[in-house]
């Protein structure tokens, strides 16, 4: 029955959603019918139909169609913490069941599902049920999102040595530009591609626009302080703009209202591989058996 990806991270707030949104993109675009599945996700917000969460609207907005959001994110958690608590705050517990027949209604009306964890990998769902175990029940392959950052390398191994070590594949990977100020970060990227046990997939870089608007804050913050702070300060200030602009970025992505050619567009932030992120990604998916042609 698995026709799909999971979407994991090296880490929470390192751009699961805005990757997935990418795969969403580029699998439609080269003629995939793929839509987006965020079986869990906490901090979701009142809206006149309920309960909402914006990395599963932004998911909605680049699927194929208009998949229900019952189906989409059966678990809607409103408590802004892990979410085993979260459940626990909403007098619930999650089980694989929901989540199991959910997926399966989406196979049905698609030939891709691009599911998005939540966390890093080693995240527990409940007193007795770690995301690895979901992972296991849909039976579908691993594509790890890393946030380029300092120590990315060593959170993208750890984690890639987890999901082996719990039973899953690791079908390959994908770069998130989340620090734009990071120092090598190509050289990461290289070392990266050297030790991954799976091909990257592609690398989203920070648009230029992002980069100006780091900067402008920057300077401005130390033009503020340079009379009042000494001058060693200022390595900390810099620091402090790229950790909260990388956040606020990646708030502004999911919370983004959909408008025409948004797919498009997102797909082509991407910086592919050879012969596309589409492609690689189904060229891996048949390999690994994972992918099997619908009835």
């Amino acid at each position: 029955m698995s026709r799909g990806v999971f979407v994991a991270g090296t880490d929470t707030g390192i751009g699961k959603s805005v990757a997935s949104a990418a795969l969403l993109a580029a699998l439609n675009a080269g003629g995939h019918r793929a839509v987006g599945m965020k079986p869990v996700a906490s901090g979701c917000m009142p809206a006149a139909a309920g309960l909402r969460n914006d990395d599963a609207m932004l998911l909605i907005a680049h699927s194929a169609g208009s998949p229900d959001y019952a189906l989409v994110n059966p678990y809607a958690l409103p408590e802004p913490v892990a979410p085993h608590l979260a459940a626990h705050s909403a007098g619930s517990e999650i089980r694989l069941g929901p989540i199991v027949d959910a997926f399966a209604a989406l196979c049905t009306s698609s030939d891709l599902v691009v599911v998005e964890g939540v966390g890093g990998w080693a995240v527990p769902l409940s007193p007795a049920l770690m995301q690895a175990d979901l992972v296991r029940a849909l039976d579908l392959p691993v594509v790890l999102v890393v946030g380029l950052r300092l120590g990315c390398i060593n959170h993208a191994l750890l984690s890639a040595r987890a999901i082996a070590a719990d039973g899953c594949r690791l079908l390959g990977w994908i770069g998130n530009r989340i620090d734009p100020a990071m120092a090598r970060a190509d050289d990461n990227v290289a070392t990266l591609r050297e030790r991954l046990p799976a091909p990257c997939l592609g690398v989203l870089p920070i648009p230029p626009c992002a980069i100006r608007k780091l900067w402008r804050g920057i300077w401005r913050r130390q033009l503020q302080c340079c009379f009042r702070r000494p001058a060693a300060d200022f390595a900390e200030d810099a620091q402090h703009h790229r950790t909260t602009f990388a956040l606020s970025a990646a708030r502004k992505v999911r919370s983004r209202s959909p408008v025409p050619g948004a797919s498009t567009a997102l797909a082509a932030r991407v910086t592919l591989s050879p012969n596309g992120m589409a492609t690689s990604l189904a060229r891996q998916l048949t390999a690994s058996r994972a992918c099997r042609p619908a009835p």
